[in-house]
């Protein structure tokens, strides 16, 4: 019984211990984008997260917004915007197309998917 039980834990901690050498050859998002694609020498880079709010920071300026949340997930930009606006259509579109402008604006190597949301506060 204590050898069954023990070739059992074996099994089990070889298992965990691939399973853990497969997670680290998986490689993650990279922690910055290639920004600014010309023929000038040299690379340029922003981290995903002042990626992020340099987005942010554009779509605060919209008439109508009371808050905005953003955030880079592999090639998925999720803004997040809030608006005590009764009809968010105008407040979504005008969103959408300052983010639009600000990625144009740092002309990203990589292309990156924008989804704009707003919800309606009270």
């Amino acid at each position: 019984m204590d050898a069954a039980v023990t070739v059992a834990i074996a099994i089990v901690l070889i298992a965990v211990g691939l399973v853990a050498v497969l997670v680290a050859l998986v490689p993650g998002d990279a922690a910055h984008r290639a920004a600014m694609a010309d023929d000038v020498p040299g690379q340029t880079a922003i981290a995903r997260h002042d990626l992020a709010r340099q987005v942010k920071s554009r779509v605060q300026r919209i008439d109508g917004v009371q808050g905005v949340r953003s955030s880079l997930r592999r090639s998925r930009l999720t803004v997040e915007v809030r608006s005590p606006v009764d009809d968010t259509s105008t407040v979504k579109r005008d969103a959408q197309a300052a983010v639009q402008e600000s990625l144009q604006d740092l002309r990203l190597v990589r292309a990156v998917r924008p989804r704009v949301r707003v919800t309606r506060t009270r």
